[in-house]
């Protein structure tokens, strides 16, 4: 890859604003030259005080309230980067960041990129106890080939967050008529897509990104109705991206996820999408065989559902709230 490549920073803001500026400064504070990248923010709403801040910054803003899927092709279209970064718009980059992407599609011609991340609070402090999923990430820096070594990559969260992952811009939009229908689960779906290209991942176990656990995080488990309508957009999302994966080896390993969402919103309340006692039984096979101890557990759970559907949806609220103990 040729040196002076310029970057596109993607940041979605869609409805809020509490933690944006916070992101966007931590974008402008790299210790790369800032002719060397773009930022790009994606927002669902009018706010002057921030476009006033992005025009004083030479931050492109676009607004588009659709889809999730939608604003990323919005901001792929827009973008005139080589590699595209993506940004939630409540974490940070650290600032060395976007020179680490650089270097890694530089030297290891790798098509997409991920790191770790460091855990923090609404205040921007670190949170230094070990929280479920989170405590789980890449162990070793390394450059990946798909599908080697699968089951240790998806165990360690690879495919986790927006903000710890890079893309060659030429690979992700081959996925453009896709994305206007997905609205949830980009970062698995990204993931997903691009191992059909089998070309190198690389992973880097640098804490690159700051990624914020705070109040609106926990909003979806205190109400039923917003967990039922979220688990539904995440059925469709994968369900979506299902059948727009090609590569059979991709799409039986993709079968695992939209069966854990098939079932997460049948427990949610969508009785409509009960699963068939096939799809049970063959979520419970994947659960031994990878293994995986989530996806024996709710097969269980969705066998046990028919009879004691109340306890079975206390069980999934209660370990949701405590998920997030200690760090509202």
């Amino acid at each position: 890859m040729e040196k002076g490549i310029r970057l596109t920073v993607l940041v979605m803001a869609y409805k809020r604003k509490d933690f944006i500026k916070e992101a966007l400064m931590s974008i402008l504070n790299q210790t790369i030259p800032r002719s060397e990248y773009e930022i790009i923010c994606i927002t669902g709403f009018k706010d002057e005080d921030l476009s006033s801040f992005m025009r004083q910054n030479n931050i492109i803003e676009l607004f588009d309230d659709t889809t999730l899927g939608s604003r990323l092709v919005t901001g792929l279209n827009r973008s005139s980067g080589d590699i595209i970064v993506f940004m939630d718009d409540d974490d940070l980059f650290r600032n060395d960041k976007l020179e680490k992407v650089i270097n890694a599609f530089d030297q290891t011609g790798c098509i997409y990129f991920h790191n770790n991340v460091q855990l923090i609070d609404r205040n921007s402090k670190n949170i230094l106890e070990s929280i479920e999923p989170y405590d789980k990430q890449i162990k070793n820096t390394m450059v990946w080939y798909p599908l080697r070594r699968f089951k240790n990559i998806v165990r360690h969260r690879g495919d986790f967050n927006m903000s710890s992952i890079a893309v060659l811009k030429t690979e992700i939009c081959k996925y453009n008529d896709i994305f206007p229908d997905i609205d949830a689960s980009p970062d698995s779906i990204i993931f997903f897509l691009l191992l059909q290209a089998n070309k190198p991942f690389f992973f880097s176990t640098e804490k690159l990104t700051m990624y914020r656990i705070h109040d609106s995080e926990t909003n979806m488990s205190k109400d039923r109705e917003k967990a039922k309508e979220i688990s539904l957009r995440y059925y469709n999302s994968r369900l979506t991206c299902y059948q727009g994966i090609a590569d059979v080896k991709v799409k039986k390993l993709f079968l695992g996820y939209l069966l854990d969402s098939k079932f997460g919103a049948f427990i949610a309340g969508l009785k409509e999408l009960k699963p068939t006692y096939r799809e049970i039984f063959r979520l419970l096979y994947m659960g031994v065989t990878r293994p995986s101890a989530f996806y024996l557990r709710l097969s269980i759970a969705t066998l046990i559902y028919g009879m004691f559907p109340e306890y079975v949806e206390r069980i999934k609220y209660e370990r949701t709230i405590k998920k997030y103990k200690g760090v509202k």
